[in-house]
């Protein structure tokens, strides 16, 4: 500690130091203290453990102007874990640098499920705008491993490692997201057509949310041009009480409100017979998934000759149906639904083609 020129119109107390910490004790004093200025939430979201070896330089304007901070945390095998989407980072080296305006980092490494990833972390600060600071993770990763914990029945229809990205965006105020996307290039996926995928084929992934995992979220999944869906979660039940479910790549012309579940789009081409057996081989995984995953908490009872719903209805909703043979056709209508479903049968094959423009589904 000293002060260089106390002559100084304005001289400046100067602070230096390292040690070596606890990284969980730094990140707490680095909060209470307010020494990283408008970071406070990135701090929240660091909940690292481990050590670090951090040095520290503080300039203290004695007259006028605001503290200046610049520091580095050598980060000594750390892990971060996401609790509520069950990943866990570890081995995590590198140096982390900070001031009062965010952290920078570009060569950080660590272990994920097994596999070496890099972190890079950067904090933006538009002028005038809300800060955010990026913490992005990528390499290679088997995305069952990933999902194992929130839905086995869904892991088991994935094989194969992809390359993947963890992006974690933590704005100054507002609350925080957590996005996973892949090409997964290098996963099969094990469904019928028009959700499956062989490994080499490219199928771009993508998955938002909130990044706590606690009340009030919604989730964002897309899967290139196949699927589109947005979920709403109970705060308290964490069961899905909404949906927007787009199929193909079109917009559904209606948005989706409390306890209802919005389905629109178009498939030219679903093999019944072929997803009745996928169903068969695997409904003892599905049926051993976690009554509270968020994935399998959205249940409609479906059975192939019929479709039943057992908490779902169809509100005033009309059908002209007609058949021709092989081909049965229906032409919705109403305030609950609007589009053509069409069945074709023959050839051991039974071929369901939907054009919605959307169906309404509310609780019973």
């Amino acid at each position: 500690v000293h002060i260089p020129d106390l002559s100084d119109d304005n001289p400046l107390l100067l602070i230096t130091g390292s040690a070596e910490t606890p990284s969980r004790d730094m990140m707490r004093y680095l909060k209470e203290t307010g020494l990283a200025g408008d970071s406070q939430q990135v701090l929240d979201v660091l909940q690292l453990d481990g050590k670090n070896d951090i040095d520290l330089s503080f300039k203290v304007p004695l007259s006028k102007g605001d503290p200046e901070l610049n520091g580095s945390l050598a980060l000594l095998d750390n892990e971060l874990k996401i609790d509520s989407w069950g990943l866990q980072f570890s081995k995590i080296t590198g140096l982390l640098n900070f001031d009062r305006k965010g952290f920078h980092a570009d060569k950080i490494h660590a272990s994920f499920n097994d596999r070496y990833v890099d972190i890079g972390v950067k904090t933006t600060a538009p002028d005038g705008g809300e800060s955010h600071t990026y913490i992005k993770a990528s390499g290679l990763a088997d995305l069952s491993r990933i999902i194992e914990s929130r839905n086995p029945g869904l892991a088991n229809q994935l094989s194969g490692e992809a390359p993947f990205e963890v992006l974690i965006d933590i704005p100054e105020e507002s609350a925080s997201n957590l996005t996973i996307s892949s090409s997964l290039v290098g996963t099969e996926l094990k469904f019928p057509y028009p959700f499956n995928k062989s490994i080499s084929d490219k199928l771009g992934f993508n998955l938002k949310t909130g990044f706590s995992g606690k009340e009030g979220e919604t989730i964002v999944f897309e899967l290139e041009d196949r699927l589109h869906a947005l979920l709403t979660i109970h705060p308290r039940s964490r069961q899905v009480t909404s949906a927007y479910v787009s199929l193909g790549n079109d917009d559904i012309k209606q948005a989706s409100g409390p306890d209802e579940l919005v389905i629109g789009g178009r498939l030219d081409y679903i093999d019944i017979v072929a997803w009745k057996e996928w169903f068969r081989r695997n409904l003892e995984a599905f049926s051993r998934a976690d009554e509270n995953s968020t994935f399998s908490s959205f249940k409609v009872d479906m059975q192939f000759d019929q479709l039943k719903y057992s908490r779902w209805l169809v509100e005033d909703l009309n059908v002209d149906a007609a058949s021709n043979g092989k081909l049965w056709s229906a032409d919705l209508g109403g305030h609950g639904a609007q589009g053509m479903i069409t069945f074709e049968t023959g050839d051991q094959k039974h071929i369901l083609n939907i054009d919605l423009q959307y169906l309404s589904l509310l609780k019973a």
